[in-house]
């Protein structure tokens, strides 16, 4: 971080972790602005950036063990997904059960369990709800890279006309 945004900090490999945050601190009062790098960190503004380094990682808001439980819990709806629809056979006595489960997991929209649940409950024929996961910021850039990526290295089909001969020995 300090060299993509030019911060004035010579040979900051060689300090130790408390030493390179205090000149940190001292460097980020001094500047008041930055360039924005949206390739590889999420910043938009001075701002954004002091607050990134002030807080807890946003990806990180779970536990291991609260992590575990949102997928243990995501797998319980994904029963009920891949049962067509139909409460027989799962754990859910009622849709509102379902569905209110699939509200407390809204928060871990970090977690691909979560994304993919949404999006597969949200194809429901019995509900009108509509279920979107919340996303730090880090993870909206990376979805939206990876969605460019995706389209402008999509696969295509090339077809061509002509005479072939195909010699087998």
């Amino acid at each position: 971080m300090i060299k993509v945004f030019d911060i004035d900090i010579e040979t900051p490999e060689t300090l130790k972790k408390k030493q390179l945050v205090k000149k940190l601190e001292l460097q980020l009062d001094v500047m008041d602005e930055i360039k924005p790098e949206l390739d590889r960190f999420c910043f938009y503004n001075f701002i954004d950036m002091k607050h990134f380094l002030e807080n807890v990682n946003p990806k990180k808001r779970l536990s291991i063990k609260e992590k575990n439980d949102v997928i243990l819990k995501c797998r319980k709806i994904q029963q009920y997904i891949k049962n067509g629809y139909i409460l027989n056979m799962t754990i859910f006595n009622n849709r509102e059960e379902v569905y209110d489960l699939a509200d407390t997991l809204l928060h871990g929209g970090d977690i691909p369990s979560v994304r993919r649940m949404c999006r597969e409950l949200n194809k429901d024929p019995h509900s009108n709800r509509k279920f979107s996961a919340s996303l730090s910021k880090q993870t909206k850039r990376e979805l939206e890279i990876r969605t460019q990526l995706k389209e402008k290295y999509s696969k295509k089909l090339e077809v061509k006309y002509g005479e072939f001969i195909l010699s087998f020995s």
